[in-house]
């Protein structure tokens, strides 16, 4: 195939995981319209001088481009609100530079047959996997061990449009990313929202952070399927179905288990959303969320977690041992993609 034909299919590519029209692309990269057309359909004559602004605006390695060897992830950053784009990317483009070096992680067996769009159908078959897995993984540490999933502590900002987390991957290898100055019980669920990703969303392109419209809805469309079942695959590995029910059953008396949120390390906002679910598919009459989420918070008002230094142990182990991974390996990178890749990936040289 020629080469200006794998060029334009690669750029193609591109615009689409990162929300790109061809006037838009034009425009970043300060091109006119007819010259990033003249790409896009294959047609025009590759120039280096035309091809690092393009790069440049969609965020991609001018050398990974032109790559024999091109790989593309399946992170997409469409409807991505605002989360930091060139910093998921930066580290994205790190992850396909060093990928070939990282451990590849183990899956494990289990299925969801997300075929069906009915909520009480989805939270069962959630609850099934979740089930048997917490039984052998009772803490997101041990399936982090069992999987052998990498994870990537960077510090990315408390702010609203610092992303959560989200996961890498390529081919067999695949990568968590988490934003450590979020608070530690929205990274605890993060890594068990990007776990599910990884368990049950292999072929799936999957936005950043990205919170299903139709949450409290009776179905739920195709298009947040995925992100619906990683909220549902954390929210029922930090507070199974039979601690929903025994809670839910005393409805509309409110009261927490004495020390749940610490036990479960987890946070009000999950303990009502799992109280909620069970109220709404077995509990005949349903209330209004905020009824709910206002009565766990009331009485959780006294109780609260805050993280523990189990998981901080557990981030910064995972953290350091791919980073020295990867610094093992300096003298294998160009100083231009070293730079890039320590400020990506917050590594600091010994």
């Amino acid at each position: 195939m020629e080469l200006r034909t794998v060029i334009a299919g690669r750029l193609k590519q591109e615009m689409h995981r990162k929300g790109f029209t061809s006037d838009r692309l034009a425009r970043a990269a300060q091109l006119a319209p007819p010259i990033v057309e003249g790409y896009l359909s294959g047609n025009r004559e590759l120039q280096f001088s035309e091809l690092r602004p393009l790069c440049d605006a969609l965020m991609l390695r001018l050398m990974r481009l032109l790559s024999a060897s091109f790989a593309s992830s399946q992170l997409q950053y469409r409807s991505t609100g605002g989360r930091d784009p060139e910093r998921a990317a930066a580290i994205e483009n790190a992850f396909l530079t060093v990928m070939d070096w990282l451990p590849t992680p183990q899956s494990l067996p289990t299925l969801i047959e997300d075929c069906e769009d009915d909520v009480p159908w989805l939270i069962n078959a959630v609850w099934q996997v979740v089930e048997p897995l917490l039984k052998k993984y009772p803490t997101v540490e041990a399936l982090y061990h069992a999987t052998r999933l990498p994870v990537l502590p960077v510090h990315a900002g408390p702010g609203p449009d610092a992303f959560d987390a989200f996961l890498l991957r390529s081919g067999k290898k695949a990568l968590v990313c988490v934003n450590l100055d979020k608070s530690l019980t929205r990274i605890h669920f993060s890594l068990l929202h990007e776990m599910a990703h990884y368990l049950f969303h292999a072929r799936i392109e999957l936005p950043i952070d990205v919170l299903p419209s139709d949450l409290y809805n009776d179905t739920v469309s195709a298009k947040t399927r995925p992100e619906y079942i990683a909220n549902k695959f954390a929210q029922f590995f930090l507070v199974p179905f039979p601690d929903a029910e025994r809670m839910a059953q005393r409805w509309p008396r409110m009261e927490l288990p004495d020390g749940y949120l610490i036990q479960q390390r987890t946070s009000p906002q999950v303990v009502a959303n799992a109280i909620y679910d069970w109220l709404r598919i077995r509990g005949g009459t349903i209330p209004r969320y905020m009824e709910v989420k206002e009565a766990v918070e009331t009485a959780a008002a006294m109780a609260g977690y805050a993280g523990d230094d189990g998981l901080r142990t557990f981030l910064e182990q995972e953290g350091a041992a791919l980073k020295a991974l990867i610094t093992g390996r300096r003298d294998e990178f160009a100083d231009e993609v070293w730079a890039s890749m320590r400020a990506a990936w917050d590594i600091t040289d010994a």
